[in-house]
C-alpha cells in the first residue's frame, strides 16, 4: 500500500511495529526499511518511523514527523492490525484488550492529530482518512470475536468522522479489501512468499453491501487512494501486518 502511494507521486511516511502478526516481538525497523528501501529505489520519497501507532504519543509524533519533513498532511490510510484468535468462552482480557486496542484505538490516534492539522488548516480541504476493515467487522467472525468487534468499531469511527471532519475538507471512508497479507497467509499456512490464492466470484446477495461505506452510502470518487495520492500529498501509512499505522500514510 506504501508503495502505490509513491508510485503516484506521494511523499509517505511509513510507520510500523514491525512485530509479529499476533504483535508479541516488540519492535523491529527491518520490514519497515525494507519497504522505505523499496520505494527509494523505484524513485520516490519516503522516511520509516518504528513504533506503536496506538499509543498518543507516537501517534503524535508520527504527524509531526510528516508535517516537519514535508510540511504537511494530506492523507492518512491506517492498515494495521495483529490477530488473537479464540472462541469468546476461551478468550483471556488481554487477547481481546490487545486487539481492539491496536485496530480501533489505532486509528484514533492519528487520526485525532491529523484532525487537529486539518482543523487548523482548514482553507486547504482535500484531505484524506481511510481506514481498512474487514468482513469480520461487517458480518463477524466466530472465532475472532475481539477482531470483529474493533472492525466493526472502526466504521462507527468512520461515520463519527464523515460527519465531524467534512466541514474541514476531510473525507472519511473505510476500505474492506480481499487481499493476501501476512495475517491471512498465516490462516492459508503457507510461506509469505507464496502466490496469493485465486478468489471465487462472490455470491449475489440479497441486499446491497453499504456497511463499509462512508455516511452518506457512496463513495465519494475524490475519497479514492488512487485520486488523493495522485497530487502527490504527503502522508503517513500504517501498514497492515502488524502489520498495518497505513500509518501511508
Amino acid at each position: 500500500l506504501s508503495t502505490v502511494f509513491a508510485e503516484q507521486g506521494a511523499k509517505v511516511i511509513v510507520a510500523d511495529t514491525g512485530a509479529d502478526v499476533e504483535g508479541r516481538m516488540g519492535v523491529d525497523p527491518a520490514k519497515v526499511d525494507a519497504v522505505v528501501q523499496r520505494i527509494r529505489d523505484a524513485g520516490g520519497e519516503a522516511i520509516g518511523s518504528v513504533g506503536d501507532i496506538a499509543d498518543m504519543d507516537y501517534a503524535e509524533s508520527a504527524v509531526e514527523l510528516a508535517l516537519n519533513t514535508y510540511g504537511d498532511l494530506d492523507v492518512v490510510v491506517c492498515a494495521h492490525g495483529i490477530l488473537r484468535e479464540r472462541m469468546i468462552f476461551n478468550m483471556a482480557e488481554d487477547e481481546w484488550d490487545s486487539v481492539v486496542r491496536t485496530h480501533l484505538k489505532g486509528c484514533f490516534a492519528p487520526t485525532k492529530y491529523a484532525a487537529i492539522h486539518w482543523r487548523t488548516n482548514r482553507e486547504k480541504g482535500q484531505r484524506r482518512l481511510i481506514y481498512f476493515t474487514s468482513d469480520a467487522g461487517i458480518r463477524g467472525s466466530a472465532g475472532q470475536p475481539n477482531y470483529s468487534a474493533a472492525h466493526a468499531g472502526k466504521l462507527g469511527l468512520m461515520r463519527s468522522n464523515v460527519m465531524g471532519l467534512d466541514r474541514y475538507g476531510a473525507t472519511t471512508n473505510c476500505i474492506a479489501p480481499g487481499a493476501s497479507t501476512r495475517m491471512t497467509d498465516r490462516g492459508r499456512g503457507v510461506a509469505p512468499s507464496a502466490p496469493p490464492p485465486v478468489r471465487p466470484p462472490p455470491a449475489p446477495r440479497a441486499t446491497p453491501r453499504t456497511s463499509c461505506r462512508s455516511a452518506s452510502g457512496s463513495l465519494p470518487p475524490r475519497a479514492t487512494p488512487a485520486t488523493a495520492a495522485s497530487s502527490a500529498p504527503p502522508a503517513i501509512a500504517s501498514r497492515s501486518s502488524r502489520s498495518r499505522s497505513r500509518s501511508a500514510s
